[in-house]
């Protein structure tokens, strides 16, 4: 089953549409479209000038005649409506541009705004739904190699970036309380541009809802210092000196150490989670995380020169680390170096399995 159908619970109607357009070429003519191809011009520059109300009434005559059926005239159309708030109306003609559409992966932009229209008439659970088929519809899209543009042109929405779908759906979802699935979209947004600071205002609001006001403060000031400006007002309305907040600030180090951690252990994208390692180690972050991780990642691909080097520096920062100190000894007995066994033994001696089981074997290599 399409989208379309999931989304509307009825099948698309072009052929009927398709067939009227052919008629009304052949009775209205070439300059009658040609007229209200330059009504949509008109009403482009009114939208363009902000003057929407005037954009609408220009698009209205447009469609009037009846015998033009341009996806992109109703998309118009229906984007006017969203923008004086008249979401239902929205809805309505953004059904009709996808339905008139070639394609709905060509639309996914639409899909998104439907449920942002749904957002703002408080009906979450359709604002999730229409987020996930534009998030699908986009998927599919860029697995095709096909062009997404994204932004907007005269007042038609051709594309949304991935991390806005992505917070969008998690707000969709903070409201309905899976606050847990939130936090998820909300990281995805982060890990596609994590200078986007509406989704560390959003987890703010949904740590504050979890009962976790330090953490939800932390990212709070994590938006405000990207620049956010609801945030910022909200910093200045509980009182809290925005000059104290630095580019390092406590919840953005912290969220981008459990990235490193989640990028290289539970996704195991080492490309992803070796350089967010280097980024963090490049800022000067006072933490064994990012040499764990650097560790981890050049173990795995048995580099063991550097598997050392960062097994080394991670130890500095707690030396009875078993996991480090597994690396350590087997980066070494690989590099033929014998205190690797001592490495080894020490870990062995702490009880960790996988030191004792290296101490064994290298002992009668090295």
């Amino acid at each position: 089953m399409e989208v379309f159908s999931k989304a509307f619970n009825r099948p698309k109607d072009r052929l009927s549409k398709t067939k009227k357009s052919i008629f009304n070429s052949l009775f209205f003519g070439e300059k009658k479209l040609k007229d209200n191809e330059q009504l949509f011009q008109l009403a482009k520059i009114s939208y363009m000038r902000n003057y929407v109300s005037n954009a609408l009434e220009t698009i209205n005559l447009c469609l009037e005649s009846g015998n033009s059926e341009k996806w992109e005239y109703f998309a118009f159309k229906a984007n006017c409506y969203e923008d004086l708030s008249e979401y239902k109306k929205a809805i309505e003609n953004y059904e009709i541009a996808i339905e008139l559409s070639e394609n709905d992966e060509d639309v996914y932009a639409l899909y998104h705004q439907v449920g942002f229209c749904f957002l703002n008439l408080k009906n979450d659970n359709k604002a999730k739904e229409f987020y996930t088929f534009a998030l699908q519809l986009k998927t599919n899209l860029q697995s095709k190699n096909k062009e997404d543009l994204e932004g907007l042109d005269g007042g038609v929405l051709l594309g949304v970036s991935l991390q806005r779908i992505y917070n969008n759906r998690g707000n969709a979802r903070k409201n309905l309380g899976e606050l847990n699935d939130a936090i998820i979209d909300c990281e995805k947004a982060i890990s596609i541009d994590k200078n986007y600071s509406n989704p560390y205002l959003l987890l703010s609001q949904i740590y504050d809802l979890k009962g976790y006001q330090e953490k939800s403060l932390e990212f709070l000031k994590a938006s405000a210092r990207l620049g956010n400006n609801s945030a910022k007002n909200k910093l200045d309305e509980i009182g809290i000196n925005q000059t104290t907040i630095g580019s390092n600030s406590i919840g953005n180090v912290r969220f981008e150490l459990e990235q490193c951690l989640k990028a290289t252990f539970e996704q195991h994208d080492l490309n992803k989670g070796k350089l967010l390692a280097e980024e963090l180690i490049n800022k000067g972050v006072n933490d064994i995380i990012p040499y764990l991780c650097l560790s981890a990642i050049y173990g795995t691909q048995e580099n063991w020169r550097l598997c050392e080097k960062y097994s080394l520096e991670g130890l500095k920062f707690d030396n009875n680390n078993a996991m480090l100190l597994n690396h350590t000894g087997v980066a070494m007995c690989e590099l033929g170096n014998s205190n690797g066994l001592k490495y080894l033994e020490y870990g062995k001696n702490l009880g960790d399995p996988n030191c004792s089981g290296n101490y064994n074997y290298w002992r009668t290599k090295i």
